[in-house]
């Protein structure tokens, strides 16, 4: 099962006051995220990490808890680029932008940190998950794109169903004027 998340911010102290997270502290805002990715995402199950994973510095001690996951990564403004580029075959992919395959339905979901107002294959009813806005915005009314990112999903990642579920719900309870 493919689960996905984003602007994760591990080891950004700041972070918890930016967003208003509900943490006392950083080491408790890391415990909680690791471990809503623990619980939700299984071994033989892929966690796509949208950008935005962990506060430069603080990679190793981020990755080592996570080992034997099937994860890819794409780069987030603040992803220290030159050491997922040095170290991606010890954890994972990473890409500046990806289009998978849905699964069972038509269509790709188009993964990139940042919003995209007009997405490959968005006529063709494609999807569009992102995060760094770390809200939803107002323009994803009506469209296929979702912000992942914890502050808008909660702290563990969701299925490719679950956000479809919360899509469908946003655009049937909203009509764009």
């Amino acid at each position: 099962m493919n689960y996905f998340i984003g602007c994760n911010h591990y080891y950004h102290d700041r972070i918890r006051y930016l967003c208003k997270r509900p943490f006392d502290s950083v080491e408790a805002m890391n415990q909680a995220l690791i471990a809503g990715i623990k619980k939700t995402v299984d071994p033989k199950d892929h966690l796509y990490l949208l950008g935005d994973v962990v506060w430069p510095g603080h990679e190793e001690e981020f990755w080592s808890q996570l080992q034997g996951r099937q994860i890819t990564v794409i780069l987030g403004n603040h992803c220290n680029k030159k050491w997922y580029q040095y170290n991606k075959h010890k954890y994972c992919e990473v890409y500046d932008y990806l289009e998978i395959p849905i699964g069972s339905e038509k269509g790709q979901i188009v993964l990139f940190h940042y919003p995209i107002e007009s997405w490959n294959g968005q006529r063709k009813g494609w999807y569009h998950f992102h995060s760094h806005t770390h809200a939803e915005l107002s323009t994803s009314i009506g469209t296929r794109r979702y912000h992942v990112g914890v502050d808008t999903i909660g702290y563990q990642p969701m299925t490719f169903t679950q956000i479809k579920e919360k899509i469908e719900q946003r655009n049937a309870q909203t009509t764009i004027a």
